[in-house]
């Protein structure tokens, strides 16, 4: 590259101010020299490079990843991370010692060597100064994540005091041997804090906030130079030191590691993929290659564990690095990690492929009438396929020498569309040659949502550029079948099953649907949810509508619009907009869940829906009551939710067809010689449940 001499200087002789990672899934690295650059994780695309101050010394990132923080000693500035412009700056500040961000953004505060803390509010840019306690030197600070207007204060006198930002009191107080400099909160109102220098001893320390508990954290054989509690997981706090290890440390009360071992069926990190089929459901985060099994009736059935033991033997952490295709027959699934690797599972027979690809970032199940018929995977600048049944490699295409950014696919369909930098390539599935190519408007610009559709049995293909207003819809084939629908602060996005009409969500908990026959909004609801729509979708026949916003909140509406005349799930979906129920916009409200976390992923089979949550849970709502529920259309058409930690301890049900058996693990099935060994194994997991009696339970 053109600035190879500016990389080496920042990373061999320039030394990192930070580095942190938003839950946009963009991680950030500041260096000393003001050098700010942005990548998506986890492919590691570089999406932005700026400069800051010219000298950076603190940074600090708010949780969504939209704002950044950096500082040194006589100035602060934050930083609008999607296009890197300030948004404000403070300069002749003096003697500036450590900063921080509330977790939604909107405040900043940085603390002055023995000049108190100056709180800054980043939506009317008003600042306040709390002079605190002059007296003694501030070493560190923290605030707390529920928007308390609390803030921690590390002193060099071995204290750290809890001060609320509204009234300048001090609400609490503790010491620790050593002078702290490192503080971390939790949601759980836990105060991690670590002292550094001549009584450094390598222990956290854990003191409670309102009951006064502590708990002291002891494991680390060096200096603990981070420390941070993990986003979702409540009190689970991760340590990394100098001896070379980065731990983690679940349950203030025991102090322990985290066991895994008892919690099999649990994400530990947010479920950013759920997906459904006729018989089975599977979730999966993209952090660790471990996808979760289920049934319709959210019953955990089994896990898949694609890590490669050569790979793991070497320490290095995997991760998934394009999302898990389901077949429609639940038969087969697709997905690569990052150990170069593909994995084809056949969960009906228990076989498994593992195909070697370098740098493969995204997979999909080419899909004929329910059936896995071939597998595409994008490597760079090539295409590759597959066959699903034996591994063999049948074509591999190279349309352009630069990379392919996004690739897309549909059910049943026969195209698929890469999407270039400059240009949109389609290209026969079937035939794997090159149809047209379609010029970008927005070149070079990152797609954060693109995607096929059937529209008046034609192929379709949306597409959205990030921090634009509208949204792009178009033929595969024609150059007339174009239209750009509002946009606006568009936070979700959902095309319904028949292609013809569309929901936008936005930043401020509003929905629009757009009928793309008539080009005319159908419905328009302001303020469907009190905060930003994270997920939304359509039910098949077009009968339901499920949003979800960043609070957990999930509810469930009757469209008033297209022909939902058909049944859904084997009942009149007619009758379950009829009744007493909040009419707004088209839409009719009929029922909601408030969940224990955000909703990050949604999908939906028939009349179940499946909601993945930042906390590592998985939910499963019924649409429609059984037959005989005491439940009226109204009172609640979203009910029923279940965890899986509930599922698991809760539930006496067996699932009637397990693709592992418990004796048998995913490695196991890997090392298995020969298909008859597999089939061996499957009859006598069907013998053995043959002994048992399985019954089934739902909980209310």
């Amino acid at each position: 590259d053109d600035d190879d001499d500016d990389d080496n200087l920042e990373g061999d002789l320039v030394k990192v101010a930070g580095m942190c990672i938003g839950d946009n899934l963009k991680g950030f690295c500041v260096w000393r020299n003001g050098i700010v650059k942005v990548w998506v994780l986890p492919a590691g695309d570089e999406i932005l490079k700026f400069q800051a101050q010219l000298e950076v010394n603190y940074i600090a990132l708010s949780r969504s990843g939209e704002f950044l923080v950096t500082a040194n000693s006589d100035s602060i500035a934050v930083w609008d991370t999607s296009n890197g412009r300030p948004v404000i700056t403070r300069e002749d500040l003096g003697n500036v010692v450590a900063v921080c961000i509330s977790e939604d953004g909107s405040t900043v505060v940085l603390a002055k060597k023995l000049g108190g803390v100056i709180v800054v509010d980043l939506r009317s840019g008003s600042q306040v100064n709390i002079p605190l306690d002059k007296s003694e030197p501030v070493t560190s600070i923290a605030m707390d994540p529920l928007g308390r207007k609390l803030l921690f204060v590390a002193y060099v006198s071995e204290a750290v005091k809890m001060y609320d930002l509204r009234t300048h009191k001090t609400l609490m107080a503790f010491s620790q041997n050593g002078s702290v400099d490192l503080l971390a909160v939790s949601y759980g109102m836990w105060c991690a804090s670590v002292a550094h220098g001549s009584h450094a001893d390598a222990i956290i320390q854990l003191q409670h906030a309102q009951t006064q508990d502590r708990q002291l954290f002891s494991g680390h054989v060096g200096d603990i130079n981070s420390i941070h509690f993990h986003p979702s997981l409540r009190d689970c706090l991760v340590s990394a030191s100098s001896d070379e290890t980065i731990r983690t440390w679940y349950s203030p009360g025991s102090g322990q590691n985290i066991d895994t071992s008892q919690q099999a069926h649990r994400h530990f990190d947010a479920v950013d993929i759920v997906e459904t089929s006729s018989s089975t459901t599977i979730s999966a985060s993209s952090s660790k290659p471990v996808i979760q099994i289920w049934s319709h009736e959210g019953e955990w059935v089994d896990f898949l564990d694609l890590t490669n033991e050569d790979y793991a033997e070497t320490g290095c952490l995997c991760h998934l690095t394009s999302p898990v295709s389901l077949s429609s027959d639940g038969a087969v699934l697709c997905t690569s990690t990052s150990n170069n690797r593909v994995h084809c599972v056949n969960l009906d027979r228990n076989e498994s492929l593992q195909l070697a690809i370098d740098h493969v970032h995204s997979t999909h199940l080419l899909i004929e009438d329910g059936r896995a018929k071939m597998i595409v995977a994008v490597s760079g600048t090539l295409l590759y396929f597959f066959d699903p049944a034996t591994g063999q490699e049948l074509h591999v295409l190279e349309v352009e020498k630069t990379p392919i950014r996004k690739m897309a696919l549909m059910e049943n369909g026969s195209f698929l569309v890469c999407a270039y930098d400059h240009k949109y390539v389609v290209v026969d599935a079937c035939s794997c040659t090159v149809v047209r190519d379609i010029v970008r408007h927005s070149p070079g610009q990152e797609i954060s949502h693109f995607g096929l559709f059937l529209h008046n049995r034609a192929q379709w293909f949306y597409s959205y550029i990030v921090n634009t207003t509208s949204i792009v819809l178009r033929s595969l084939v024609s150059d007339d079948e174009y239209m750009e629908l509002d946009a606006m602060d568009m936070s979700s996005f959902c095309v319904s099953k028949s292609g013809g009409f569309v929901a936008v969500c936005s930043d401020g908990g509003n929905v629009t649907v757009w009928d793309i026959e008539s080009e005319s909004k159908c419905a328009e609801l302001v303020g469907a949810h009190a905060s930003r729509i994270t997920q939304c979708i359509f039910s098949q026949f077009l009968s339901f509508f499920i949003t979800a916003d960043d609070s957990g909140v999930i509810r469930c509406w009757g469209c008033l619009f297209g022909d939902n005349e058909a049944n859904e799930g084997g009942r009149s979906a007619k009758a379950s907009v009829s009744g007493d129920n909040e009419l707004m916009g088209g839409l009719r409200l009929l029922g909601e869940e408030k969940c224990d976390s955000e909703i990050t992923s949604i999908a939906i089979q028939k009349d179940v829906v499946v909601i993945g949550m930042k906390n590592g849970l998985v939910g499963h709502f019924n649409l429609l009551p059984p037959q005989n529920a005491e439940i009226n259309f109204g009172e609640s058409s979203l009910y029923n939710i279940v965890d899986t930690v509930q599922r698991f301890h809760k539930s006496k049900a067996k699932a009637k067809k397990r693709p592992f058996s418990k004796k048998e693990t995913y490695a196991d099935l890997l090392r298995a010689s020969s298909t008859r060994q597999l089939v061996d194994l499957e009859q006598e997991m069907h013998d053995q449940n043959a002994t048992s009696c399985c019954s089934s339970c739902i909980l209310v």
